[in-house]
C-alpha cells in the first residue's frame, strides 16, 4: 500500500550492507519533531532552526528505552512550504545499526520503505563528512542541470555543448573531494621532503635520514586535508646515479609525479639547485596543479633557490623542522580543490567516470546523440557503477 501524501515515511537511500555509512531519509508531516525526539546534538541547538544546508552532529537514541544510544551520526533538515519536512540521517553502515534505526523510526510512526526510490548510492562511498554533505547537496541540482543541458542540445547543439563544457571545467575539485586525489612530492635528494610531509600532515610514515638518497622508492600515506581525502606520495630524490635500481626508482617516481592531481616540488634553500634537476623536472610540471616549496629556510642559504622559482608554479618558503610556511603550503594545496559555496549548491559532476564520459562526448564534435547521452547521464548521477576510488 502506498502511504498517503505527506505521511511520515522512512527510506534507506544507500544500498544495504555497502560502504561505511548509510543515509536514511525521514519525510512527511512531523518528520522534524520525530527526529527531535530521538537525536541529541553535541552542541545545544534547536533542530527547527537549523538551515537546510547545514549538518548537525550528535547521537541517535531510543526514547522508548530510556534514551539508549543507538549510534552517532549527522542530520540535515529541510522544511517544506506545505508543513511537511525532510530529515536526512547519516549513520554507520552496519546492518544492525541500520536495522535498529529503521525500527526506531517505525516506532515513531513512520512507514518504512525498502525500495529507496533514487538511492544515493554515492553517499556510501564518501570518505569524509564534507564529501557526504556535498553529495547530498547535489541530489537535486546536478540532475536538473543535466536535464537542462539535454533540452538545450535539442534546440541548439552548440549552446548545449558549451554549457556542458562549462560544467565539466568547474567539476575537477568536486571529483577530488569525493573520490580523493594524489599529492606527489619530488625534489633533489635530502631536500627535506620526508620531514616536510611528516610535519605538514602530522604523520610518521615517511623515512627520514640525514644521509642523501635514503628514500630509494616511494612511501605513501592516506590523509584528509580540509575534508578532502588525499594519498600523499613521497618519491625518491631525483639525481644522476649509476645504480640501476635507484635510477629505476627515480624514473617510476617521476612517472607518478607527472600523473599526480597535485604536484609538489621541494628544493633545499640551503643548497644550490642543479641545472640537471631543473631541466629534468621542468617538462613534468603542470602549472595549474603544481606547487614549489623552497624548504629548509631555517638554515643559512648556500645557493640561489630563486632559480627554482622559474618553474611555472606558485611557490612558498617552508621549514619542515620549524613549521614555518606550512600554513601557506596547506592553503596552496587546498586551493586545488576549492569549491565555490552557494545556496542552493552549484551543480558539479563529482564522479570521475562520469566526467571522463562527458570529456569523450565533448571531444567528438560530430556526435548526434548529445541530448540523449546527457539525459541518460542525468539518470545515472547517483548510481554506484564506478570503479573503486584511487584513494
Amino acid at each position: 500500500m502506498t502511504p498517503p501524501e505527506h505521511a511520515l515515511t522512512a527510506t534507506l537511500l544507500t544500498p544495504p550492507g555497502v560502504g561505511a555509512m548509510a543515509v536514511i531519509r525521514l519525510t512527511g508531516v512531523g518528520a522534524i519533531e520525530a527526529i527531535d525526539s530521538c537525536f541529541n546534538p553535541h552542541r545545544p541547538i534547536e533542530l527547527a532552526d537549523v538551515p537546510g544546508d547545514r549538518l548537525v552532529y550528535g547521537v541517535f537514541v531510543d526514547p522508548r528505552r530510556d534514551r539508549e544510544t543507538i549510534d552517532d551520526g549527522m542530520v540535515a533538515i529541510t522544511r517544506h512550504d506545505d508543513g511537511a519536512g525532510t530529515a536526512d540521517m547519516t549513520v554507520h553502515g552496519g546492518l544492525r545499526v541500520v536495522e535498529r534505526m529503521l525500527k526506531l523510526l517505525q516506532g515513531l510512526g513512520a512507514s518504512v520503505r525498502s525500495d529507496g526510490d533514487r538511492p544515493l548510492a554515492a553517499c556510501a562511498l564518501a570518505k569524509t563528512r564534507r564529501a557526504l554533505r556535498f553529495i547530498a547537496g547535489q541530489r537535486d541540482v546536478l540532475p536538473a542541470e543535466l536535464r537542462k543541458i539535454a533540452r538545450l542540445c535539442e534546440t541548439d547543439a552548440r549552446a548545449g555543448r558549451s554549457r556542458l563544457r562549462r560544467l565539466t571545467d568547474r567539476s575537477r575539485p568536486a571529483v577530488l573531494l569525493v573520490e580523493g586525489g594524489t599529492v606527489v612530492f619530488t625534489g633533489p635528494p635530502n631536500a627535506g621532503k620526508s620531514t616536510l610531509i611528516n610535519r605538514l600532515f602530522d604523520r610518521a610514515e615517511s623515512l627520514v635520514s640525514d644521509r642523501a638518497g635514503t628514500t630509494r622508492d616511494w612511501v605513501t600515506a592516506d590523509v584528509a586535508l580540509d575534508g578532502v581525502p588525499l594519498r600523499v606520495i613521497d618519491t625518491a630524490g631525483v639525481r644522476d646515479t649509476g645504480d640501476p635500481i635507484e635510477r629505476a626508482a627515480i624514473d617510476r617516481g617521476l612517472d607518478i609525479f607527472r600523473a599526480a592531481d597535485i604536484q609538489v616540488v621541494v628544493v633545499d634553500a640551503s643548497s644550490p639547485v642543479s641545472d640537471a634537476f631543473l631541466s629534468r623536472i621542468r617538462g613534468l610540471v603542470v602549472s595549474d596543479r603544481a606547487i614549489l616549496a623552497i624548504n629548509k629556510i631555517d638554515l643559512p642559504s648556500a645557493g640561489d633557490p630563486s632559480r627554482a622559482a622559474a618553474l611555472d608554479a606558485p611557490h612558498v618558503a617552508t621549514s619542515g623542522l620549524t613549521g614555518d610556511g606550512l600554513g601557506a603550503l596547506r592553503a596552496l594545496l587546498a586551493g586545488n580543490f576549492t569549491i565555490e559555496e552557494a545556496n542552493p549548491p552549484n551543480s558539479m559532476i563529482f564522479r570521475g567516470d562520469q566526467l571522463a564520459r562527458f570529456a569523450d562526448l565533448l571531444s567528438d564534435p560530430s556526435s548526434s546523440r548529445l541530448a540523449d547521452t546527457v539525459r541518460e547521464e542525468a539518470k545515472r548521477v547517483f548510481e554506484d557503477d564506478r570503479p573503486k576510488s584511487r584513494v
